[in-house]
């Protein structure tokens, strides 16, 4: 869950302010404008992202294209604070332990 959610958090925040311990992540305030990417790097995918690039440059495009990147980010944003709500935050689902005791330690995440 832990690396799903900086995956996630990787589509509209910059790099830099995503932190490596879910502490510090659980504290991460993703309504801040001044740690999120500019519209143009916002995660849309390979296939869209070229074609929306060349769309938010043109000025026909400006009304659809803003509307979209706010929603988009809009999305982000309602994504990640429900994935940094409780399950995140709870020590027990964080652990595959907890749920399964014959979980072999090898595979447990180093992060945990």
């Amino acid at each position: 869950m832990f690396d799903i959610t900086r995956d996630l958090l990787g589509m509209f925040i910059l790099p830099e302010h995503i932190p490596n311990s879910i502490t510090d992540l659980l504290k991460l305030d993703v309504t801040d404008r001044n740690i999120q990417k500019l519209d143009r790097d916002l995660g849309v995918g390979k296939y869209a992202f070229t074609d929306l690039n060349k769309a938010r440059l043109d000025k026909r495009c400006k009304y659809w294209t803003a509307k979209l990147y706010t929603d988009l980010r809009t999305g982000f944003i309602m994504a990640a604070k429900k994935m940094l709500s409780p399950p995140l935050g709870n020590i027990t689902l964080r652990r595959p332990a907890a749920l399964d005791p014959n979980w072999p330690i090898t595979v447990r995440p180093q992060h945990l």
